[in-house]
Order: structure tokens, then C-alpha cells, then sequence
């Protein structure tokens, strides 16, 4: 019996069938690590972007090596491209597979990254991650020394993973199109595989997907980067773009132009750079018979206009008779880093010139690694080379200067600051130059600190000062100059009012002594003669004097309350004479809001009003002189405002000669100084104290018709003074007195007017004999007078008060003729105890032994009025005058005193016109009853004050009944 071949033939067929499905199976099994073979082309395609990106990196890594050799790099800048290199480098290295895949195992990479690191770490400073100047060096070389063999290994490495993708691609190709055949063979296999395959395409579609992100990244990456790239087929002479090229040249996407056209683009003054670097890259390529790479920056122009700057990288290949065939470029818009570049540039231009034009140099000290980095300024302004090491601060500053200048700098590192903060400190030195001398320099500088309060760098600036402390040395030598000219001025009018009024003592106290003595009418006449020229040159001697003060700021104003009508009053009856004399009108005019009382310094201002008035008396040949005070517009409250005016009718000023009435030493011309004298000091005076007391003088003046003087000033409101009682001796008994005088016709005065007061004296010649004496015998006072031989009075009084003798502690006076405003100080320091200015006035000499009597009076009181300062100011004759005048006066307010039936005003006014007169005559107990008896009549009424009134008129009649006498006698 026969086997049953179909039985057989179906065993094989199920069998080959059986056999079939299961390389079928094993086929699809076998498909997914297939397939999975295909991500391989996506590795080394992402593998070569990395390389890109790697070259790229090594590029501008190399670019800023270059620049640093060229002197125009930034160490951050090298820094960060060298740390990025490596970074990208150590990346690449990673990736698994790499050694395997590239030439030489990577070996190159390897070493490059090796070398790389460690440069960096012997060349980074470990705070702060930033490059040292040496270091960077040492970076930049390491770059630059591997740039041709790392350029060369690259493009090997390039065309080795395009041959190793273009394989893997060919495999997969292969593999797909035999499972597809054997699919086609084996529907029902492939029915029962569909599964499989499904799940294998989803996986083939998301491989895809990661192929096309993969793409899209690099595009995104190409377009963030501004890097675009092009293809020239010199054969052909045709260039094609990418669409990222395409918006950095401005062109259509997709589109292709001739090399002409392409080159057109360059920017004409670049082109010829451009075309010698292809000329280049083309020879290298011919002799190596590899493909040359080509780096270059250069300007493009867009067909908008715009100028765009790129930075290029190119590949060219050659044929063997060195002509370009194929090229290949990567092109990067550089334009915003160039832009910078440029502006950062022209930064460091401008500051470099704004530091020169100023002067001003600026440094940087690195705490941590010590380096010290000096402006341009800073080399010129020591005389050092530019670029040179600066020295250390001990070989520039001054050696005094040094300990100060570390203590400060020391203060700021070693005690921390505020984190993340700033402290400043000023710097004032003196530096050495290199040619030997002082530079003064003035500076600030900052020590900024980091997050925990360490120093990180100090930051300063200096500016030469040396021109300035020049300048500044000479205006105080003028200035010390100035000063001790002005201080042998002041020394000079001392010792020359000494000189000048040593004299004039004698000669006034011998007229005054020789007045006491019978004499006849004509003796008497020119005995006035001779005491009116004294007391005019006296008067010449004290404007120059008190003009001295002024200029000298030493010139002190009393501060007291004073009756300013009354003032107003003694002003003008002291030159109604004169006035009456030439025929002319003096009056007065106080405005009815005037207030009586006001505080100030009556002898200033009554020395200006009399002024005024001289002058107006003098240049006014016919007509009137009126002194009036006014409240001054919107002058009312207190301190109150007052207008004080004088006018005239006078000549008047030219004028040419107007700008210069308040000089000094001025007058009209020389014939008036002949006709009318005085020394033109007086208005200069006048505008200094009115000045000086807060007021303002102006004056307006029509030549032939009349002047006019107004002075604005303000005075606070005062009350009126207690009445005064009268002033007597308080000298009981005859004092013994030393005098210490060295003027002989001095010592005769001073003898005479202490003799007649009915004292002791002893005269001495010099102040050492001044201390014999007041060692040996009790004296009750001392006159001391300043300068003397041998021992001057300051030296005589220390030594006196310093003794054991028995005047040591009795009061003693100076006697001096210096008007220097510092007298009355050096007199106090040296224990005097009062003050006699020469020429000595009986009066003064009197009221000080008053002072400083031991005892009370006995004596007989003084008299009721004085006529010394009267006769300061006038001759006998005019003082007569003055007399009969104020006598018809004060006769009319007599009567009126006494009259029950006369208008309170009337009544009112006569004690204020009494009490003027009064005191004009030296009458004070007198005026000063007068005046408080107006106040009380203002107040009050004539009603309730009848015996006040009376007994005024009691007094008034007694000084009247003595001026009638003096008038009488003549004496």
C-alpha cells in the first residue's frame, strides 16, 4: 500500500507553509529592532548638528583669541567662549557611539577639551570665575595653536557622519523594501501580521515626528542664531539659499541668482576682502586637495538699503588647475554685536578723551588676585609708558602722605561693608612724577563688597590738582601779603595818632590852662583863633581815624535808646549860628508819626546828620538848609523805618563830579578845597555808617539850584529814660597820683589840670621807673600812657599788678593817643582798669578820677552844664553867638512854663524844646528832667504836673542866669 503523497506534499506544504509563517513571524518579530535601527541616520544627523553647533562654538571662541592677540579683545568675553567651547566639546564627547564614529577615536576632541580645561583652571581666579590678563593669554594660544588641525578634523568628521548616515539609510531602505516584498508574497501572513505592523508604523510615525522636531529645532536654532547658509556651483555659476540666509540678505526664500549678482551684495568696500580670502581658500585647496575653509566678516547691502554686517564660515573645494568648484557657507548676523562693538568702542574713545581734556585719571584694584588696572590719564599724568605695569603705590606717593592714604584704603578692606553694597572714601595726596616732581592730586574712590559683606574691588578716580594748589598757594600769599600790608596800615595810623596827637595834647591843654588865666579881649580873641585850628585839625585827625576803623571792619556801634527829636534838635541849634552868620533858613521838620524814642546809636548817627548839615551850611550861600525825618512809606511797626532828608539850595553838584561824592579825599575841585577846606572824608564816612547800621544814603543834586541827601534806616521802638539826676565829683579829698608821661609839654598839661582839681602828682618819664615808684609809695590812682622808653605802660602795669609793692591793686588808667580798635583789649589784658584817649579833655580826666576815687565826695558839685563839646566844634565868637540865641529861646519857654493860661501843646512843647537845649549845653540833669516831664505831660496834662512845671522853671532860670554870665565875662 501506498503512502498517500498528497498526505506528504501537504505535510511539506504546511510544513514550507508553517516554515513561511514563521520567517514571517520572525520577519515581523525581527522588524521592530529593524526599524529600530533606522533611529541611528536621526542620531548622527542630531550628532552632526552637534558638530555644527561645536564648530561654531570653536569659531567664536577663536574670533575672540584673535581679538585679544590684536590688543582689542575683552577677557569676559574670551572667558565665557572658551568655558562655552568646552562645554559643547565635553556635550559631543558624550553622546554614546561618538569615538566609535569619528576618526581617530575623537582623540583630537579629547585632546583639545583636555588642553582646554586645563588652561582654564590654572588661568580662572576661583571668586569670582574671571580670567587674569596671563591667563588669558595662555587661553587664547591654546585656542589659536589647535585652530588648523581642529578646522581640518572637523570636515573629516562632517563627511564621515554623512557617509556613516548615508549607509544606515541604504540598510534601512533595503530592509523596508524585502518585509514589503515578502508582505506582498503573504497576504494572509501579512493579514495576520497587520497587527504588528500597525503598532510598528505608529512607532515608524513617531520616529518620524522626532526626525521633523529634530529639523524644526535646528531651523529654530539657525533662526534665533541668525545663522543662515548658501551653495555656489562655481561650474554652473549658479548660488542657491536657505530661507534664514534669505531674510538675513533680504531675498525671496527659495530662490537662486548668478555669482555676480550674489556678489553685488558686498558691500563695495568690503568686496575686495571678500574676494581675496576666496582667492586664498581656493590655493589651499588646490595644493592640499581637500576642501579649504574660509572665516571672514564683512558688510552686505540689502536690496532695502540696509547694511547688514555677517560673520561667514565657508568650505571651498578646488579642481587641480586652482579653480574654485564648489562652496559651501554658514553666515551669521553679527550686526547687533558689531553695533555694540562699535559703540563700545567709541565709549572707551570718549572716555579716554573726556579723562584727558579733565584731567582726571581712573584705576580698578582686583582684592582678590591684587590686579591693578590704570586709565590711559593715569600713565600720562605720572610720565608712564601706556600699558605698562602700574608700580606699586609706595614707589608714587609721597612718603608723608603714604601712611594716611593705606589707613584709609586699609579701613575700607579690612573692616567688610554692607553686602552687595558700596563705601566711598576721598583721597588727597601728593604723587611722584617721573621726572622727579609733585604731582597734588585729589580723588574719590569706592570699595564695593559682595553678597557677605567681603571687598571685591576698589574703584577710584584722581584729578591733578597741581595747577589749582598752585594758584591756590599764590592767592594765599596775596592774601597774606594783603593782610600785613593792611596790619602795617593799621599800625602805621596808630603810631602816627600817637605821633599826631601827643602834640595836639599839648597844644589844646596848654590853650585850655592858658584860657583859665586873666587875659585880655584881644588875647582872648586870638587864644580862640588858636584853639579853633586845633580843634579843626583834631577834627581832620579823627575822619582819617575812624575812616581807618571802618576799612578795618573794627568800627563798633553803640546799641541805647535815645530821644531822636531832641537829637534832631541839638543837631541843627549847634549850626544855627553858622547859618545865621551867612544870612540862611535852618530848620527842622519831624513827621507827626515820628515816634520820640527809638534804640540805636545816637553819636553815629547824630556824626552823619552833622555831616550833612556842615556841608549844606557850607556850599549854601543864600536861602535854606532843612534836616526833616519822616516815617518812611509802609515803615510803620517796629523796628520802625525812618527818611531822614537834608536839602539846600546851595551850588549843587556838577554832573561829572556826582559818581564821585562818596569817595575819598573828594571834593567838588581844588578851588572849592582852598575856599571851604575840610579833608572830603566826611560823606565817605557817612555812607559807611549808615551802611553799617543797616541804612541806605542816596542823594540828587541840580548844579546851581540845590541838593538833597536822604538816608533810610530802621530804628526798634525804645522807652524813655528815668530822669537823670546831676552829676557831681565824687573826689572828696586831693588824691595822690602818679603819672607815667615821657612828652614833656604833656606832663606840664596833665600837671596842671590835675593840680587846679586839687590833687597830689608825681611824674614819672618811663615805665620802669613808673614800677620803682608805685613798688616804694602808695599812690591813689596811676596814669599810665602806652608808649614809653626803655618799658611801655602795658609791660610797667603787668609788672606792677605782678609785684608786692603798695600800688599794686590801686586802679590804674592809660593814657594813649593810638586809635587802633584792638587798644582797649591789650589794655584790659594787660590789668589797666580804664582808658584816657590824648588829647586828655579836663572833663574826661575828671569824670575818670570820679570813678575810680576811693572814697565818696565832699566837694562841692560839678557845674550844672558843660561847654567842652561845644567847644570842639566852634570858636568863642560863634559859641557867644550860639549862647544868645538859645537864651532868647529858652526865655520864651520860660514864659510859657509859668503861664496857667498857655494851650497844653504849647506847654508840651516847651519842655521838649527845653530839654534839647539843655542837653546841647552839656545841661543833662537839666534835659533830662525836661524830657520826662514831656512824657508825663503827653500823658497826663499840664493840670496834674503845676509844680513840676515850677520847679523846671526853677532850674532853668539857674542855668540861664550862668550861661548870661559866661556870656558876660567871656569866660
Amino acid at each position: 500500500m501506498k503512502s498517500p503523497r498528497p498526505h506528504s506534499d501537504f505535510r511539506i506544504a504546511i510544513g514550507f507553509v508553517v516554515f513561511l509563517v514563521m520567517m514571517t513571524l520572525a520577519m515581523v518579530l525581527a522588524a521592530p529592532f529593524v526599524l529600530h535601527r533606522e533611529l541611528e541616520p536621526v542620531d548622527v544627523s542630531a550628532m552632526r548638528s552637534e558638530l555644527f553647533d561645536l564648530n561654531l562654538s570653536y569659531n567664536n571662541a577663536l574670533h575672540a583669541s584673535e581679538d585679544w592677540f590684536r590688543g582689542e579683545g575683552n577677557v569676559l568675553l574670551l572667558g565665557e567662549q572658551a568655558r562655552q567651547l568646552l562645554h559643547r566639546t565635553n556635550v559631543f564627547l558624550a553622546r554614546p557611539g561618538v569615538a566609535e564614529v569619528l576618526p581617530d577615536n575623537a582623540a583630537p576632541l579629547q585632546e583639545v577639551a583636555r588642553l582646554l580645561r586645563v588652561r582654564l583652571q590654572e588661568a580662572t581666579s576661583p571668586a569670582d570665575r574671571t580670567l587674569t590678563s596671563a591667563g588669558a593669554s595662555r587661553v587664547a594660544d591654546a585656542i589659536t595653536m589647535r585652530s588648523a588641525p581642529y578646522l581640518r578634523y572637523v570636515s573629516e568628521a562632517f563627511h564621515r557622519l554623512g557617509a556613516v548616515a548615508a549607509q544606515e539609510r541604504n540598510r534601512i531602505n533595503k530592509t523596508r523594501d524585502a518585509v514589503q516584498w515578502l508582505s506582498g508574497l503573504l497576504l494572509v501572513i501579512m493579514a495576520l501580521a497587520a497587527t504588528i505592523l500597525m503598532l510598528q508604523r505608529r512607532r515608524l510615525q513617531r520616529t518620524g515626528n522626532s526626525l521633523q522636531t529634530t529639523a524644526q529645532e535646528l531651523s529654530d536654532a539657525h533662526r534665533i542664531a541668525r545663522i543662515g547658509s548658501f551653495r555656489w556651483d562655481f561650474v554652473r555659476d549658479q548660488v542657491q539659499w536657505s530661507d534664514r540666509l534669505a531674510d538675513i540678505f533680504g531675498l525671496e526664500p527659495g530662490g537662486r541668482m548668478t555669482g555676480a549678482e550674489f556678489e553685488a551684495l558686498v558691500h563695495p568696500e568690503d568686496l575686495a576682502k571678500v574676494r581675496d580670502s576666496e582667492r586664498r581658500a581656493t590655493q589651499r585647496a588646490a595644493e592640499s586637495g581637500r576642501p579649504a575653509q574660509r572665516e571672514i566678516s564683512y558688510r552686505l547691502r540689502r536690496p532695502d538699503g540696509r547694511i547688514v554686517d555677517v560673520h561667514s564660515i565657508s568650505e571651498i573645494t578646488s579642481d587641480g588647475e586652482n579653480r574654485p568648484v564648489f562652496m559651501t557657507s554658514t553666515v551669521r548676523d553679527v550686526t547687533e554685536e558689531m553695533a555694540r562693538r562699535r559703540a563700545l568702542a567709541e565709549s572707551e574713545r570718549n572716555l579716554v578723551e573726556a579723562q584727558r581734556i579733565a584731567g582726571l585719571g581712573s584705576f580698578r584694584r582686583i582684592v582678590q588676585t591684587g590686579q591693578v588696572i590704570w586709565s590711559h590719564e593715569m600713565y600720562r599724568m605720572l610720565g608712564l609708558e601706556p600699558g605698562t605695569v602700574p608700580p606699586p603705590v609706595e614707589e608714587i606717593i609721597h612718603a608723608d602722605d603714604l601712611p594716611q592714604l593705606k589707613a584709609d584704603l586699609h579701613a575700607l578692606s579690612s573692616n567688610g561693608g554692607p553686602p552687595g553694597g558700596r563705601v566711598p572714601t576721598s583721597i588727597r595726596c601728593r604723587m611722584l612724577h617721573r621726572d622727579g616732581s609733585l604731582r597734588f592730586v585729589h580723588g574719590a574712590a569706592e570699595m564695593s563688597y559682595d553678597d557677605h559683606g567681603q571687598p571685591i574691588m576698589l574703584t577710584g578716580t584722581l584729578r591733578d590738582m597741581t595747577t589749582e594748589v598752585a594758584q591756590q598757594e599764590a592767592i594765599t600769599r596775596a592774601a597774606e601779603e594783603a593782610r600785613r600790608a593792611n596790619a602795617a596800615k593799621s599800625d602805621f595810623l596808630a603810631v602816627m595818632s600817637h605821633e599826631l596827637r601827643t602834640p595836639m595834647n599839648g597844644v589844646l591843654g596848654m590853650l585850655s590852662v592858658l584860657s583859665d588865666t586873666p587875659l585880655s579881649a584881644e588875647q582872648r580873641t586870638q587864644l580862640a583863633i588858636a584853639r579853633s585850628s586845633a580843634e579843626a585839625l583834631l577834627a581832620i585827625l579823627n575822619d582819617i581815624l575812624d575812616m581807618s576803623k571802618i576799612e578795618a571792619g573794627r568800627m563798633e556801634l553803640e546799641k541805647a535808646p535815645f530821644d531822636l527829636p531832641l537829637l534832631i534838635e541839638a543837631v541843627v541849634a549847634l549850626y544855627m549860628p553858622q547859618a545865621q552868620a551867612k544870612g540862611l533858613i535852618l530848620r527842622h521838620e519831624i513827621g507827626p508819626r515820628v515816634p520820640p524814642w527809638v534804640e540805636g546809636d545816637p553819636g553815629r548817627l547824630r556824626q552823619i546828620l552833622l555831616n550833612l548839615i556842615s556841608n549844606a551850611v557850607k556850599f549854601t550861600a543864600e536861602g535854606h538848609v532843612t534836616l526833616s525825618v519822616a516815617l518812611a512809606e509802609g515803615g510803620a511797626g517796629d523796628p520802625v523805618r525812618l527818611v531822614f532828608r537834608v536839602r539846600d539850595t546851595g551850588m549843587g553838584i556838577p554832573a561829572e563830579r556826582q559818581p564821585l561824592v562818596f569817595e575819598r579825599f573828594n571834593q567838588l575841585d581844588a578851588t572849592y578845597n582852598r575856599k571851604f577846606g575840610g579833608t572830603g572824608l566826611g560823606l565817605a564816612i557817612s555812607r559807611n555808617l549808615t551802611e553799617m547800621m543797616g541804612g541806605t544814603i542816596r542823594f540828587s543834586s541840580t548844579y546851581g539850584e540845590g541838593t538833597e541827601f536822604v538816608i533810610e534806616m530802621a530804628f526798634p521802638l525804645a522807652q524813655p529814660e528815668a530822669p537823670e539826676t546831676a552829676a557831681a565829683s565824687v573826689t572828696a579829698r586831693p588824691l595822690d597820683i602818679l603819672v607815667a608821661e615821657d612828652n614833656a609839654t604833656n606832663q606840664i598839661v596833665v600837671r596842671t589840670m590835675l593840680e587846679r582839681l586839687g590833687h597830689r602828682v608825681s611824674i614819672v618819664d618811663n615805665g620802669r621807673k613808673a614800677v620803682l615808684a608805685a613798688d616804694q609809695r602808695a599812690y591813689d590812682i596811676v596814669l599810665m600812657d602806652i608808649s614809653m622808653p626803655e618799658m611801655d605802660g602795658l609791660e610797667a602795669t603787668r609788672r606792677i599788678r605782678a609785684g608786692t609793692g603798695p600800688s599794686r591793686a590801686v586802679p590804674i588808667l592809660a593814657l594813649t593817643a593810638h586809635a587802633g580798635p584792638a587798644e582797649g583789649e591789650r589794655c584790659r589784658e594787660a590789668g589797666l582798669d580804664g582808658l584816657l584817649s590824648k588829647p586828655i579833655r579836663r572833663q574826661a580826666l575828671e569824670e575818670a578820677l570820679d570813678r575810680h576815687a576811693a572814697q565818696s565826695p565832699a566837694t562841692p558839685a560839678a557845674p550844672a552844664f558843660s561847654l567842652d563839646d561845644l567847644r570842639a566844634e566852634f570858636s568863642d565868637e560863634e559859641l557867644f553867638g550860639l549862647i544868645e540865641v538859645a537864651l532868647s529861646d529858652l526865655a520864651r519857654h520860660a514864659d510859657t512854663l509859668t503861664d496857667p493860661q498857655a494851650p497844653d501843646a504849647d506847654v508840651t512843647r516847651a519842655c521838649h524844646s527845653v530839654a534839647g537845649l539843655a542837653r546841647t549845653f552839656g545841661a543833662q540833669a537839666l534835659g533830662a528832667t525836661a524830657s520826662a516831664l514831656e512824657q508825663s505831660l503827653r500823658a497826663e496834662g499840664p493840670a496834674a504836673h503845676r509844680p513840676a512845671l515850677l520847679s523846671l522853671h526853677a532850674d532853668l532860670m539857674t542855668v540861664m542866669q550862668a550861661l548870661r554870665h559866661l556870656n558876660t565875662t567871656g569866660g
